[in-house]
């Protein structure tokens, strides 16, 4: 994808920090401030998810391992089953982090 105007600017060529980098970073954190965005704090709403598909493969596995339909996928579930507590983790802090972000807009 083609850098036009202030990007373009913003793109350091030698590939080491300079001003124009700096000024960039600082631009786009005036940006983030501005629109409410942390870039620095983790999305546990995509982390939910990701863990979500994996606790469901486990699931699917196992239930296929079960069901001795498919042979060839007797173990597999195991693999997939610690997303299960990761899932069940993800899930508390990203109750956390709404939590938070709505105690944030209540106090403004």
């Amino acid at each position: 994808e083609p850098l036009l105007g202030d990007q373009a600017s913003c793109r350091s060529l030698s590939g080491m920090a300079s001003s124009t980098d700096m000024n960039c970073q600082n631009d786009a954190q005036q940006i983030a401030d501005s629109e409410g965005v942390q870039p620095n704090k983790v999305s546990w709403y995509i982390v939910v998810l990701m863990y979500t598909v994996g606790t469901c493969i486990a699931a699917i596995m196992g239930i296929l391992q079960l069901s001795k339909a498919f042979p060839s996928v007797e173990g597999i579930w195991l693999i997939f089953m610690p997303f299960a507590p990761c899932l069940l983790y993800a899930l508390f802090r990203y109750h956390e982090q709404i939590r938070g972000t709505s105690i944030k807009s209540k106090s403004d």
